[in-house]
């Protein structure tokens, strides 16, 4: 297969190894590698994208909603722009493709495929998510993680994960979810369990908290709960799961902690956005 890496971070040399490791045909553009000449990056993309059948993009593909998510070139690539120099019979796989993007293109008759609609990528990027928030938690903290009261908010792809992590590194860990099978699961596998209607009356104990759900439940009512000394470390994705301004004012500690996997384990995370691409190939043939 013939595939164009499309701008993205570390992640994605990684990924453009492992895919030429596979045996595949690859080239990068929008990572920091193209040659300094007088051509716009945006004519050269035309140009490579005519030549290659998979054109894998950044995870998230834009931060600002406007222009393609390349922090490792100098360039900028506006997305109204590259919807049109996209034709038909050729594939994208991208993270947090904007929706009206996906639309266009779908309309030309190009394949779109989102990573984060991906079972396989969530369960396997809880992993290096997990191992990062803990790495935080140890940091920061000025106990050990073994005995510590520790609460997660959540118990979906990234809660089982970091749960379970917890519980076997000794923590007294403590999960907060909302469906009845979900406390079954958390009894299987030892583990505490509340509700939102009843965590106020542990959340006290807590000495770190980790939010995993992308809503606000740290609201100020709740927070007015905790320790001074807890340390939150919210996972969700902006703007997260935190009342911040009252945590701010009240001196309670939070990290946002965003994009663990290709901070903390980049050649994983990109190991991981190999096996996702192999599978979609998979599928598609």
């Amino acid at each position: 297969m013939r595939f164009l890496i499309l701008g993205g971070d570390s992640r994605n040399i990684m990924l453009a190894q492992c895919l030429a490791h596979a045996g595949h045909n690859v080239q990068m553009s929008g990572l920091g590698n193209d040659s300094e000449n007088q051509t716009p990056i945006i004519v050269k993309i035309k140009e490579a994208i005519n030549s290659y059948d998979y054109i894998v993009g950044p995870l998230p593909f834009t931060i600002d909603g406007e222009n393609l998510h390349m922090p490792l070139s100098k360039d900028t690539v506006k997305l109204n722009d590259l919807i049109d120099v996209f034709t038909g019979n050729k594939v994208l796989i991208a993270g947090k493709i904007p929706v009206n993007f996906t639309e266009k293109l779908i309309e030309n008759d190009i394949a779109v495929y989102d990573y984060l609609d991906r079972d396989e990528m969530s369960i396997l990027n809880s992993i290096p998510t997990a191992e990062g928030a803990i790495q935080i938690a140890m940091e920061e903290l000025p106990i050990t993680i073994h005995g510590v009261n520790a609460l997660v908010l959540g118990y979906g792809k990234t809660g089982k994960t970091l749960a379970g992590k917890l519980h076997a590194l000794g923590a007294n860990t403590y999960v907060c979810a909302r469906k009845s099978v979900d406390f079954a699961l958390c009894e299987v596998n030892n583990l505490y369990s509340t509700d939102y209607k009843k965590v106020d009356s542990i959340i006290q104990n807590m000495d770190v908290i980790f939010n995993t759900v992308p809503a606000i439940v740290l609201d100020s009512t709740r927070l007015s709960h905790v320790r001074r000394d807890c340390l939150i470390i919210d996972l969700a994705s902006k703007p997260g799961g935190c009342d911040f301004d009252y945590a701010k004012e009240n001196g309670i500690k939070i990290i946002h902690a965003l994009s663990l996997p290709g901070k903390v384990a980049p050649i994983t995370a990109a190991n991981i956005l190999y096996k996702v691409i192999e599978h979609i190939i998979d599928e598609r043939s």
